[in-house]
């Protein structure tokens, strides 16, 4: 579902650097990624280590308002 609402999303219009057109919103989030992995040392033995990586991932969705019920 993400795919379509990326595909769905218009082209740049005239504005701020990276803003989202008229109707669109950006959500963006930030996390590190972190692993446990194995390294030689000057020794001679392994030793663990953990290796940290952070990664930022943006995602435009159209703002979608529905009128209210009528009951």
């Amino acid at each position: 579902m993400t795919a379509v609402l990326l595909a769905s999303a218009p082209a740049a219009t005239a504005g701020p650097a990276g803003a989202p057109a008229t109707g669109y919103r950006a959500c963006s989030v930030l996390r590190t990624i972190a692993w446990h992995s194995w390294v030689a040392g000057a020794d001679g033995r392994y030793h663990l280590v953990t290796i940290r990586r952070p990664y930022a991932f943006s995602v435009v969705f159209p703002v979608v308002r529905f009128p209210a019920p009528v009951h």
